[in-house]
């Protein structure tokens, strides 16, 4: 196998070749060595996006006038936080004031 090394650090060494990652590493005294197999790395990932797309199939999306409903709740929502976070901080500021 022809191997490339690619980083060294005190955790280990990191090889790669055409098919694999391999990372060796120093434990008692021996080499630990993982060999990350690409081939099935990249079947993992590509059965990952095929299952999430399946997945995303069964979404009940929500439909356009119910988005704009749901995002002017949560602009009218967060605008009376902030109006209600600032009233309390001007009201705590006015009130250090008279002690300070």
């Amino acid at each position: 196998m022809n191997t490339t090394p690619c980083c060294v650090s005190g955790k280990g060494l990191l090889l790669f070749s055409t098919y694999s990652i391999i990372f060796i590493s120093p434990r008692a005294g021996f080499f630990n060595r993982e060999i990350i197999n690409l081939k099935s790395l990249m079947s993992k990932l590509g059965e990952y996006l095929q299952e999430t797309k399946g997945e995303l199939k069964h979404v009940s999306w929500p439909t356009k006038n119910q988005a704009i409903i749901f995002t002017l709740m949560v602009v009218i929502f967060s605008v009376g936080v902030a109006i209600y976070l600032g009233a309390l901080d001007y009201l705590f500021t006015m009130i250090l004031k008279m002690f300070i």
